[in-house]
């Protein structure tokens, strides 16, 4: 006897799995294929990069430093008992403060409730044997985006991710977000960079400020180009909604030496500019705003525990929203055949639902009775997945893959099931 359709959650339902054992726990998430690293990573065209990832869980939680940072920030804290804590300005942007490697900071607490992975840009670190293949310099964020999308492939580091981008790293978070929506769960900004900052600078302001960040010196050989990365953040799609935060520092930076003509500021942007852009950020991404860090710039050094509660946060409720991660769509499997396929959730592993004769992935949402409907529900503790075979129809309308050939033999039904998931990935 053949089920044609799926009934409430009670009902018996066939699933493909792979071991359920930590489907109940995201902490066990990305256990059997996932280790700890810190290596360089072939990305193609000759290139290497070097990528640190620690703990097991989903979502993988992406940290991208600011202008000439690299990963290893993100395990340093400033010293508890450095009395810069307590200076009006930030005093470790101009370059004070005792920096100490520490198990309370970003990198290594996050790791102890997910994944997390940490990176060098080309040019942001010149010593080792493990540097990232250097580039031309000033580059554009559009590159920034296709090396952190080769990487992290290449490392088999999966979707979905959340961003915790620090200064410029903002912009190479808010374009990555933008292009890729379906790989971004969630946002983290730290003091981050956007295009919002053309709202509030002049453009004396925002041309001098992109000048002196297109300089490439020896010492530090990255230089970006930040009024193309705006603009290619305003042309970009806009940005689906994803759980956010938004960290702003709250101690001004301490005003540059004054020039020839005894102006300090001039051709940069300004601190209250800075902080109106922070406002417009979190409002743009409906994000909760955290504006008193008590810290500068680098509040990942000044308040460590800050930065991971919020990382927590926004990974819990990524976590917790069986919307996340939705995908839905025609997937090419080869010898000029498309089929439908319907994914949501996160989490590992995947659940199949494989249809009865005649049915859709479609009867996986519907309910006999008023109640739980299967391909939501199971979406709320791991990723889900189902699919329309050739001839299965949507209600009246003819089924959404390409036609074949009927009747069709299982063993094709299961090459074409094999086929569909490896191509989307």
């Amino acid at each position: 006897m053949f089920i044609s359709r799926a009934m409430s959650l009670g009902a018996r339902v066939f699933v493909l799995l792979v071991p359920l054992v930590t489907a109940l726990d995201p902490a066990a998430a990305h256990t059997a294929e996932s280790r700890d690293f810190a290596e360089l990573v072939d990305i193609g065209g000759g290139r290497n990069m070097y990528l640190k990832c620690r703990g097991v869980g989903s979502p993988t939680v992406v940290l991208i430093s600011g202008k000439g940072n690299g990963a290893a920030d993100w395990s340093k804290v400033l010293d508890p008992a450095d009395p810069v804590h307590n200076a009006p300005l930030d005093a470790v942007s101009a370059g004070e403060g005792r920096l100490l490697e520490s198990e309370a900071a970003v990198f290594p607490a996050v790791s102890r409730f997910t994944r997390v992975c940490a990176y060098d840009r080309p040019g942001t670190r010149i010593e080792g044997t493990d540097i990232s293949t250097p580039v031309a310099q000033p580059h554009g964020v559009d590159q920034d985006v296709d090396d952190l999308r080769a990487l992290l492939a290449a490392a088999g580091e999966h979707a979905p991710y959340v961003l915790v981008p620090h200064s410029y790293g903002g912009l190479v978070a808010l374009l990555y977000a933008r292009l890729h929506p379906e790989e971004v769960a969630g946002l983290v900004m730290v003091d981050a960079a956007s295009d919002l900052l053309r709202q509030e600078a002049g453009a004396e302001e925002l041309a001098g400020w992109d000048a002196s960040y297109r300089v490439s010196y020896p010492a530090a050989p990255e230089a970006v180009e930040l009024l193309d990365a705006i603009g290619r953040i305003e042309a970009a799609p806009p940005l689906p909604e994803r759980p956010a935060v938004v960290l702003s520092a709250d101690k001004p930076w301490q005003s540059p030496a004054p020039d020839a003509h005894g102006e300090s500021n001039r051709g940069m942007i300004t601190f209250a500019e800075w902080q109106a852009a922070q406002d417009l950020l979190a409002a743009s991404l409906h994000a909760t705003h955290v504006a008193e860090t008590h810290s500068g710039h680098n509040i990942y050094l000044y308040q460590p525990g800050l930065v991971v509660d919020t990382i927590r946060k926004v990974v819990d409720e990524v976590r917790s929203n069986g919307t996340q991660g939705l995908t839905a769509g025609l997937v090419d499997i080869g010898g000029g055949r498309k089929m439908y396929l319907e994914c949501r959730g996160i989490r590992s592993p995947t659940v199949v639902l494989i249809s009865g004769l005649r049915a859709s992935a479609e009867d996986w949402n519907i309910a006999e009775n008023p109640g739980p409907r299967v391909f939501p529900e199971v979406a709320k503790f791991t990723r889900v997945c189902a699919y329309d075979r050739p001839g299965t129809p949507v209600g009246e309308k003819p089924s959404r893959s390409d036609p074949v050939p009927q009747p069709t033999a299982a063993g094709a039904a299961v090459a074409d099931l094999h086929a569909l998931l490896n191509a989307a990935g």
